[in-house]
C-alpha cells in the first residue's frame, strides 16, 4: 500500500522500509529502494525520459541479446543498477550501462569507400608510371607505336685500315664487340650487347654476310621549348638548338611570310658507342659470350651496370698500355640511318657500311663492316613520352596524410604525387637552400629514373591491385550490411567474423574486418539522488552526474601484422633490400624507419653527384679536346654507387605504400572512437558549458592505452598512436538532416539510431595538409532541441586528441626488470665486470608472457615514456588555453599542436601528471592514467580506454574510474564537502562490485563465449593494486586462461 501510495504521487522514487527479522541483527532494517524506468531515465543525458541516452545509442528496438535477425545489427544494452547510503541521511542511485555505437560502421564505410577510390586512383597512377618505366627500357618493343623507334644492327666483320702500320692482321685473330646506347636524355650508357665475338678479315669481304644481328628500341625524345618538360641532357640540348637556330634563320630568309617566332620540335635518338676489343696471340685471348639475347645476360633494366660491369671485367688484356691499344671505338648518331617505312619481314632496307674504328688518339685503327638502320614509326609523336602519366591526385599516399618526402628531391620518375605539388617543403631537404636544391633537381634529371621496371611492375601488381580489391571488398559488404542488414545465422557473437557494428576481439585477424573497431562501447555511470532537493540549508542540491568513456581494443592493423617488410640489406632484388636494416612493427616505427630512408635516398644521391662529378672533371682534363657527356656501363664504381640510389628509393616507395595502408586501416577504427566519444558529450547535459571551448580550441579526446612495451603490442601501440594523431586532421559539423540521402554527396546512413541520420566526409588538401571534414546529419527535432547552440550554423569542432600509455600487466613487469638490469649491468660492465651477465640479459626475453602470440618481438619501454611526454605537451598547451595562467597565453587559440611561449611553462593544474611521467621509467605508473584521465574531464574533455581486446584490463581500469568518479560526487555530501579525501579502499571496493556483477564480464561473454576475464592467478600478482580483478572471475592459471572445453578464452 505504501508503495502504491507513492506511486500515485507520481514520485521518481518509491521506497519501502521495514524492520528486519533475523538471528543476526538486533534491530535491523531493510530500506528498498526503486526507480521508475531504471536506466532510461537518466537526467544527465540530453532527452531524458524519451528513451534517453547517448546520441550514438541504437533504438531499444534494433537488438536481441541471443540472436542476430537480418535487421538487429545491435545487442541490448547492458545495465547494472547499484545504490549509495551517504552517512544515513541521503541515498543515490548509480546506473551502469555498457551500450554499443551506431556510428563506428558508417563511418568504417565512409572511410573504405574512400579509400577504394584512393587506392585506385594510386594503381592507375602507378601503372602509368610503370607503362612509361617500360617504354624507358630500350630492349622492350614499343606497345605505343609512335613512343619509340626500332634499331636494327647487322655486324660482318673487321679488318685493318691498310694505312695502319702499328697492328697486322697476323696477330689479330680475335675480336670482340660491345654495343651501348648513348641516351639523348641521361648520362648512364645502356649496353645493348657485350662482348661478341665477330670475325676479322683480312681486307674487305664481298657479299656482305651478318656474323652477329641486333635489336632495340629506343625511345623517341623530342625537343621543346619548355624547360619543365625538356629531359635532353643539356649538353645534347645545347647543340640540337644550335642546329635548329640555323635551320630557323634560313627559313626565315627564304619564307619570310611563314615565318615563326619559335623553332620546330626536333626528334632527338641519341648515339651508339661501338667498343672492339683485340688481342694479339702473345698474351691472354678475350673471352666471347654467346648469344646477346641469352637470358644469363640480356639486361632486364636499365641498371644492369653492376652485373654488365662483372662481365666486362672478364675480359683479360695485359697492362694498361696494351689495353689502351687494343680497344677502339667509334660513334653512330642514330638519326643518319633513319628510314620512315619499315623493311621487309627479315629483311633489311640497306646495304652494309664501312664505319671507321679509332684508338684513344683519334687514330684510325680497323674498319667495321656492318649494316645500321633505325625504323621510325610513321607518324612522330610530338610529345616527349607517349605514354601519360595519370595524375595522383586524390591517391591513398596524399589522402592519409602522408607525402612521399621525395616532392623536392628530383628524384625521377614522379610516384604518388603530381609535378605541380613538387614544393620545397620536405622535412629532408627544407634546411637547404633553395638555389643548391634547384642545381640538385638538375642533376638528378640528367641521371635517369631511380626505379627499375621490374621492381615498380611487382608492386603493382603484388600489392597496389590487392590491396584496392580489398579495400572494394570492405566497402561493398560494409554498405551492403547498412542497407539490408546482418545475415540470419543464429552463431554466437564471439564466433561471428561478418561486418557489424559490433566487432569482437576473437576477429583481431580478419582482413575484411580491418576497417571497423571492435569492441567498442559507451561505458557509463549516471548518478542520482532519491531527493530532489537539499537535506539542509548549506546543503548542495543534488543534481546528480554522469560519467562516460569509450572502450574499445586496440586501434590496430592486427591483420596486417608487425612483421618485417624489407627484412634483409643483402640480395640482388631492389624489392627486397633495406639500406637501413630490417623494418617491422607498427606505424611509429616504420614511419620512423620511412624519414631513415629518405635520408638515405638523400645521401647515396648525394655520393652519386660527387662521384660523378669527380670522374666528369678528371676525364676532361685528360681529354680536353674531346666531349665527355657519357659514363659508360663498364664503370662499375659509379654503377655500384647508381645502384644504391635505386635500392634507397624502391625501398622507401615500398615502406611508404605500406604505411599509407597501415594508415588507412587504423584511421578507420580511431575515427569510429572518437566520434563515439564526441557525440556522447555532446549528449551529455553535465557539458552544456563547454561546446563554445570546444569550437574555439578543439574537443580534447584522451586515449588511454594499457598496452605493454614488448611483443605485438608495442607494434599495437605504435599503431594507435599515429591514428590516434590523425584525428588531428578532422573537423566535425552537426547539421539537420534534411531527410536527403544524396545531397552534399555520398552520404553514408546511420541505421538502427533515433537521432542520427547519415554521415558524410570530404578529404581536402595534399599529402601532410591533408584535412577531413565529417558532416553528420541530426534529427531536426533533436537538433532543435537539444544540440547546443555554438555547434550549430554548420560551426566546424576539430578533435584535439591524446595519447596516454601506460602498460599494467606482467609482460610489462618484465620489460621494466629488464631494462632496470640492463642499467645495472652497464654500469658495472663499464669497469669490466659482468661482461657475459650483460650479453646474456641483451639477448633474453623480457620475462613471463601473457599471451602465445607475443612468445616473440622486442621491448621499447622508452616509448612509453616519449609518448606520455609528447602527449603531455599537448595537454599543457591546451590547458594554457582553456585556462590562462598569464595574459600572454590567451591567444585566443591553440592555433597549432606545438606549445606556444607561454605554455611552455607547465600548467599548475599538470604539475602531478608531469612529475608522475618524469618518474615513471621502469616503473608501472598507473597513477599516469589516472591523474591525465582527471585532468582532462576538469577540460570537458573525453576519454577512450583500450588495451589489446577492450575486454579485461580495459574492464579493470574503466570500473576503476567509475567507483572513483561516483565516490569523488557523492563525497560533496558529506559533512566534509567536497575536500573530503576519497577513501582507496572504498573506491577498490566498489570496483570489485562493478567487476563482478556490472557490464564488463557481460560484455568478455559477447567477445570470446565465456563470462570471465583472461588472466590468472600469477598474472593478478604483477597488476597494479586498483586494477586486480576478483579471484571468482579470472579464467583460470593456465597460460592464456584456457581452462573451459571449448579454449573461448584469449588473454
Amino acid at each position: 500500500r505504501q508503495l502504491q501510495q507513492q506511486q500515485q504521487q507520481h514520485r521518481r522514487y518509491m521506497s519501502l522500509t521495514v524492520p528486519l527479522e533475523s538471528r543476526v541483527i538486533v534491530d535491523g532494517q531493510v530500506s528498498l529502494i526503486l526507480f521508475a524506468g531504471g536506466s532510461n531515465c537518466s537526467s544527465s543525458w540530453s532527452g531524458a525520459g524519451a528513451g534517453a541516452g547517448a546520441l550514438t545509442d541504437p533504438d531499444a528496438n534494433s537488438g536481441n541479446s541471443t540472436t542476430q535477425h537480418p535487421n538487429a545489427m545491435f545487442h541490448l544494452p547492458l545495465h547494472q543498477s547499484y545504490g549509495y547510503r551517504i552517512q544515513n541521511k541521503r541515498t543515490f542511485c548509480a546506473t551502469e550501462r555498457a551500450v554499443e555505437s551506431t556510428v563506428v560502421l558508417p563511418i568504417a564505410t565512409c572511410l573504405q569507400t574512400l579509400w577504394h577510390k584512393a587506392s585506385a586512383i594510386s594503381y592507375q597512377h602507378a601503372t602509368s608510371v610503370d607503362q612509361a618505366l617500360y617504354e624507358y627500357r630500350h630492349d622492350a618493343p614499343a606497345v605505343v607505336v609512335e613512343s619509340k623507334a626500332q634499331v636494327m644492327v647487322s655486324i660482318g666483320y673487321l679488318y685493318t685500315t691498310t694505312s695502319t702500320n702499328s697492328t697486322r692482321n697476323d696477330v689479330l685473330p680475335q675480336a670482340t664487340c660491345t654495343l651501348q646506347w648513348q641516351r639523348p636524355d641521361c648520362m648512364f650508357e645502356e649496353e645493348v650487347m657485350r662482348n661478341v665475338c665477330v670475325p676479322v678479315q683480312p681486307k674487305h669481304v664481298v657479299p656482305f654476310q651478318p656474323a652477329v644481328q641486333v635489336s632495340f628500341y629506343p625511345r623517341i625524345v623530342v625537343t621543346t621549348n619548355n624547360n619543365d618538360e625538356q629531359v635532353l641532357l643539356p649538353a645534347i640540348l645545347a647543340s640540337y638548338q644550335q642546329q635548329q637556330q640555323q635551320q630557323y634563320y634560313h627559313h626565315q630568309n627564304n619564307n619570310t611570310t611563314n615565318a615563326t617566332t619559335t623553332m620546330p620540335p626536333c626528334v632527338v635518338l641519341g648515339n651508339v658507342r661501338m667498343t672492339v676489343r683485340v688481342a694479339s696471340l702473345n698474351h691472354t685471348t678475350t673471352h666471347c659470350s654467346g648469344n646477346p639475347f641469352d637470358g644469363s645476360m640480356r639486361p632486364t633494366s636499365s641498371v644492369s651496370a653492376a652485373a654488365a660491369a662483372a662481365a666486362a671485367a672478364a675480359v683479360v688484356v695485359p697492362n694498361d698500355h696494351e689495353e689502351e691499344e687494343y680497344t677502339w671505338q667509334a660513334i653512330l648518331p642514330l638519326e643518319a640511318y633513319t628510314v620512315t617505312p619499315p623493311p621487309p619481314q627479315g629483311g633489311t632496307a640497306s646495304g652494309p657500311v664501312q664505319i671507321p674504328v679509332y684508338n684513344k688518339n683519334g687514330q684510325q685503327m680497323a674498319t667495321m663492316v656492318m649494316a645500321l638502320q633505325v625504323v621510325m614509326p610513321s607518324t612522330t609523336t610530338t610529345s616527349i613520352s607517349s605514354s601519360t602519366i595519370k595524375s595522383a591526385k586524390g591517391g591513398l599516399v596524399s589522402c592519409v596524410g602522408l607525402d612521399t618526402l621525395l616532392e623536392d628531391s628530383g628524384t625521377l620518375p614522379i610516384l604518388d604525387y603530381d609535378k605541380e605539388d613538387s614544393t620545397i617543403s620536405s622535412t629532408i631537404m627544407m634546411a637547404a637552400d633553395p638555389a643548391v636544391i634547384r642545381r640538385r633537381q638538375e642533376q638528378l634529371k640528367t641521371m635517369g629514373p631511380f626505379i627499375t621496371h621490374p621492381y615498380l611492375q611487382h608492386h603493382v601488381r603484388g600489392l597496389r591491385r590487392v590491396h584496392v580489391k580489398q579495400m572494394e571488398q570492405r566497402a561493398k559488404q560494409y554498405a551492403h550490411v547498412l542497407s539490408f542488414g546482418s545475415r540470419p545465422e543464429e552463431i554466437p557473437s564471439h564466433q561471428d567474423k561478418t561486418p557489424k557494428p559490433f566487432r569482437p576481439s576473437s576477429s583481431r585477424l580478419e582482413e575484411l574486418l580491418s576497417g571497423i573497431p571492435f569492441n567498442v562501447h559507451v561505458h557509463s555511470l549516471s548518478i542520482e539522488s532519491t531527493a530532489s532537493t537539499a537535506a539542509t540549508p548549506n546543503e548542495e542540491t543534488p543534481e546528480g552526474a554522469l560519467f562516460h568513456n569509450v572502450t574499445c581494443g586496440a586501434p590496430s592493423d592486427h591483420a596486417r601484422g608487425f612483421g618485417n617488410i624489407i627484412s634483409s640489406t643483402n640480395g640482388t632484388d631492389g624489392a627486397n633490400v633495406s639500406p637501413v636494416g630490417p623494418v617491422s612493427g607498427g606505424l611509429r616505427r616504420l614511419e620512423a624507419k620511412r624519414l631513415e630512408l629518405a635520408k638515405a635516398v638523400q645521401d647515396a644521391q648525394s655520393r652519386l653527384i660527387a662521384a660523378v662529378g669527380a670522374w666528369l672533371v678528371q676525364q676532361r682534363q685528360q681529354s680536353p679536346h674531346q666531349a665527355v657527356h657519357y659514363i659508360p656501363v663498364s664503370n662499375g664504381e659509379l654503377s655500384a654507387l647508381r645502384w644504391n640510389v635505386f635500392q634507397a628509393t624502391q625501398a622507401l616507395h615500398h615502406v611508404t605504400w605500406t604505411c599509407a595502408v597501415r594508415r588507412a586501416n587504423v584511421f578507420s577504427q580511431t575515427l569510429g572512437i572518437a566520434i563515439t566519444s564526441y557525440l556522447t558529450a555532446v549528449s551529455d547535459v553535465h557539458k552544456a558549458v563547454w561546446p563554445d571551448l570546444w569550437v574555439r580550441h578543439g574537443y580534447l579526446i584522451t586515449f588511454e592505452g594499457l598496452l605493454s612495451a614488448a611483443g605485438k603490442e608495442l607494434g599495437m601501440i605504435e599503431d594507435a598512436s599515429v591514428g590516434i594523431a590523425m584525428l588531428k586532421m578532422v573537423s566535425v559539423v552537426l547539421v539537420p538532416d534534411n531527410g536527403n540521402l544524396l545531397g552534399g554527396g555520398e552520404r553514408v546512413a546511420v541505421p538502427n539510431s533515433p537521432f542520427l541520420k547519415w554521415v558524410h566526409l570530404t578529404p581536402s588538401g595534399v599529402g601532410s595538409k591533408t584535412q577531413y571534414r565529417l558532416e553528420i546529419g541530426i534529427d531536426p527535432q533533436y537538433y532543435m532541441e537539444r544540440i547546443p547552440e555554438p555547434l550549430k550554423n554548420n560551426t566546424p569542432v576539430r578533435l584535439y586528441p591524446l595519447l596516454f600509455q601506460v602498460g599494467v600487466d606482467i609482460r610489462q613487469w618484465g620489460a621494466n626488470q629488464e631494462k632496470n638490469l640492463k642499467n645495472q649491468l652497464s654500469t658495472r660492465t663499464e669497469s669490466g665486470e659482468l661482461i657475459e651477465e650483460a650479453a646474456a640479459v641483451s639477448s633474453g626475453g623480457g620475462g613471463l608472457l601473457e599471451d602465445e602470440d607475443d612468445d616473440v618481438g622486442v621491448t621499447d619501454e622508452d616509448v612509453l615514456i616519449s609518448l606520455n611526454l609528447e602527449a603531455f605537451h599537448k595537454m599543457n598547451a591546451y590547458a594554457h588555453a582553456m585556462s590562462p595562467i598569464s595574459p600572454a597565453a590567451n591567444g585566443g587559440g591553440i592555433g597549432d599542436f606545438s606549445a606556444t611561449a607561454a605554455a611552455n611553462q607547465i600548467h599548475p593544474a599538470l604539475a602531478t601528471l608531469h612529475q608522475h611521467i618524469m618518474s615513471s621509467a621502469g616503473r608501472m605508473n598507473h597513477s599516469i592514467l589516472d591523474e591525465a584521465a582527471s585532468i582532462a574531464q576538469s577540460l570537458g574533455g573525453g576519454g577512450a580506454v583500450f588495451c589489446k581486446s577492450g575486454k579485461d584490463r580495459t574492464a579493470m581500469h574503466v570500473t576503476y574510474k567509475s567507483a572513483q568518479f561516483a565516490r569523488r560526487y557523492l563525497s560533496r555530501f558529506t559533512k566534509e564537502g567536497s575536500m573530503a579525501e576519497v577513501d582507496q579502499k572504498v573506491v577498490y571496493n566498489d570496483a570489485t562490485l562493478m567487476r563482478t556483477y556490472g557490464t564488463r564480464l557481460p560484455i568478455c561473454e559477447k567477445n570470446v563465449g565465456q563470462a570471465k576475464y583472461a588472466f590468472n592467478a600469477l598474472q593478478v600478482k604483477f597488476m597494479p593494486d586498483m586494477l586486480k580483478p576478483p579471484a571468482s572471475t579470472l579464467a583460470g592459471f593456465l597460460k592464456g586462461g584456457r581452462v573451459f572445453g571449448g579454449g573461448g578464452i584469449e588473454s
